[in-house]
Order: C-alpha cells, then structure tokens, then sequence
C-alpha cells in the first residue's frame, strides 16, 4: 500500500509553513505536491532528514489507523 504525506502532517508536528517550504526547497521536495496530500512517504524519508523521517512516520501512523 502506498501511503502518502500531506501538509496536514507537518501541521500535526508544528512546523511552520514557512520553514517546510525552505526544507522542501533544500531537498528538492515537491512543495506543492506535498500540501496536495501527494507526497509518497519514500521521498521524505529518503532525504535522511530528521523532518522528513518524522513526517513519513506520522503519516504512515495515520495510513494505519493508530
């Protein structure tokens, strides 16, 4: 199953949106895809980011139904 994070993750964790778009923008992130909801999990955790561990992580949470 493939899960996908959102900006509504990053809400969640209280990162601001201004500094999720600089992370995107430094990774190469898709931040536009990211605030669709349509970001796989494998993207953020791929950057070896501690951020975008712990949003993967969240949303895989989510995706799980804990």
């Amino acid at each position: 199953m493939q899960v996908y994070a959102g900006i509504n993750h990053c809400r969640v964790l209280r990162y601001c949106l201004f500094g999720v778009r600089r992370w995107c923008t430094r990774y190469e992130i898709d931040f536009k895809k990211l605030v669709r909801g349509e970001m796989p999990v494998e993207e953020l955790e791929a950057t070896g980011d501690a951020m975008g561990r712990k949003v993967a992580a969240l949303a895989r949470e989510a995706a799980d139904g804990r």
